[in-house]
């Protein structure tokens, strides 16, 4: 989810030009250019309260400038800081960032391989649908999460000392 995290620009001091995402195309990235600024700070004119465009000129395309200019530069006490820009008033919650995982945004690592296994969401919907008593369905998912008080599972979270079921003193059951 930190791909929807982004600076934005207070007195710029840091911010790093390059490997920072403070625009909304994203990282700049790129070879640093001899005597180029590294920090946003350094295209800030304080005294004007505006963008150093000659410096800005000598680093970065037009495309890059374009976007760097429509930032408001701010007064030169305020601090940088992090939105989230999954919300247009920048500020993260809990619902935001739901929302963003459940719509698969949240990051490139979710569609790479994984060591632990989740049954597809239509299984969960098929089993909340199942016509049965809702004490039922609730099994069903405990069931399926492996949380029903077995003897190995009380044992594999440390609440009792043997693992063999009292039944009928097989292990695992």
């Amino acid at each position: 989810m930190s791909n929807h995290l982004q600076w934005s620009i207070g007195n710029g001091e840091h911010i790093r030009i390059r490997e920072d995402k403070w625009l909304s195309m994203g990282i700049i990235g790129g070879p640093i250019s001899h005597n180029e600024p590294t920090m946003v700070a350094d295209f800030i004119n304080r005294e004007q309260q505006s963008w150093n465009i000659s410096l800005l000129k000598n680093s970065f395309t037009d495309q890059i400038i374009n976007e760097i200019l429509r930032i408001q530069v701010r007064p030169w006490f305020t601090f940088d800081s992090l939105i989230w820009t999954r919300r247009q008033n920048g500020i993260y919650t809990i619902k935001s960032g739901y929302n963003c995982l459940r719509s698969g945004e949240s990051n490139s690592d979710l569609n790479q391989a994984s060591s632990s296994f989740m049954l597809p969401r239509r299984f969960w919907n098929t089993i909340w649908q199942v016509p049965t008593s809702p004490k039922l369905r609730i099994f069903l998912w405990s069931l399926c999460h492996n949380a029903i008080a077995t003897g190995e599972n009380l044992y594999n979270q440390h609440i009792l000392s043997d693992p063999t079921c009292r039944l009928c003193q097989n292990y695992g059951s």
